[in-house]
């Protein structure tokens, strides 16, 4: 405050500003004026900053780690090991609900690895239960948050294998965490990114974790493909609100995509169970999460959805949404393909 201020607040005589006092004002009003004008330095000064932001941003999305094969202890998550389900699923073609590449040739080829996987993880101290699942049932769901609908469906496919240890059979296990995957595609894709770039982490996550030299897991993990998620979220219905190891769930992981490859973006959490949050943050090197897609998801804006909801609604548990995010633009198309799946997104994606 200018010394002419304060004498006119503590003396009524200075409500008029003497002459001799008038250029001072008005000298001492034009600085504070150009003080707050936004130069041509400040605008050069933002652009430059927003540029480096902008490019750092970029670096760090296209950052992806190198493909690593499995090492002698088999506790190392491989990209090489998990590639070749990831291709043989997607190069049997769009696979949709119903249809005898999804129901029959995707099954197939799913329970085929997993019998392979079983004897090995059985020489240890885990055992490894598959089963198939073939449930109807109706339901309704909430489209866009607004309007519901109510559905009905008949013998949609599902395939699970529960891992856990030897000594504490399934029905006594009361705390198992849901790994959930699809290998159901849009009819027009080959799914390589949504979703069977997931199935193929789960097999691997088996492969590390059923290891015969690794010590028995503390609680089951029961890994759920699933075979009709595109039509409105129909088979994790089915499993969890029918399957008898519904009971033991108390968290889950899901699995996604909209776009193909990259890193994956935890996007939704919860509901209301930092505790999960928290884990994550934890126990992941790099966590890559964004408040935004949950605040999209839930407002009703975005016209789609995943499992989560499913879980979330029927099942009443907590769990973590994740998804592949790059090349947005391939998602639902015939280039989501596994060659176009760039390298690294899968030994990104370790979250063992």
């Amino acid at each position: 405050m200018s010394r002419y201020a304060q004498a006119r607040r503590r003396n009524p005589r200075y409500r008029e500003i003497p002459k001799f006092l008038e250029e001072f004002v008005e000298d001492e009003s034009e600085k504070k004026r150009k003080n707050e004008e936004l130069t041509g330095k400040h605008w050069l000064i933002f652009i430059v900053a927003s540029c480096v932001v902008a490019i750092v941003s970029i670096y760090l999305q296209k950052s992806l780690p190198e493909p690593l094969g499995p090492n002698e202890e088999n506790t190392r998550f491989s990209e090489i090991r998990a590639k070749p389900i990831l291709h043989k699923l997607s190069n049997i073609g769009p696979k949709t609900s119903g249809s005898q590449a999804c129901e029959e040739d995707a099954v197939n080829t799913i329970l085929e690895e997993l019998n392979k996987i079983k004897p090995k993880v059985e020489l240890g101290e885990h055992s490894l239960e598959i089963q198939t699942q073939y449930p109807s049932g109706c339901f309704d769901i909430p489209r866009f948050d607004t309007d519901g609908f109510g559905i009905c469906y008949k013998n949609v496919s599902n395939v699970i294998a529960r891992l856990g240890s030897k000594h504490r059979k399934w029905h006594e296990e009361h705390s198992a965490v849901l790994i959930n995957c699809h290998y159901d595609t849009w009819p027009t894709s080959y799914g390589g990114s949504d979703d069977l770039i997931s199935c193929a982490l789960m097999m691997e996550l088996i492969r590390v974790l059923g290891e015969p030299r690794q010590p028995p897991i503390p609680h089951d993990v029961i890994f759920l493909f699933n075979g009709a998620e595109e039509s409105s979220l129909l088979a994790a219905h089915g499993f969890i609100v029918q399957h008898p190891w519904r009971h033991s769930i108390k968290a889950f992981i899901n699995l996604e995509a909209s776009g193909s490859g990259g890193k994956e973006l935890l996007f939704q959490a919860g509901p209301a169970n930092q505790w999960i949050l928290n884990s994550y943050l934890e126990a992941v090197v790099h966590p890559h999460c964004s408040v935004f897609g949950q605040e999209v998801f839930q407002s009703g804006v975005y016209p789609g959805d995943t499992d989560f909801r499913v879980f979330r609604d029927h099942g009443r548990i907590p769990g973590l949404d994740l998804a592949f995010v790059r090349n947005g633009y391939w998602w639902h198309t015939e280039f989501d393909s596994a060659e176009l799946i760039t390298n690294g997104s899968l030994q990104r994606a370790d979250i063992s």
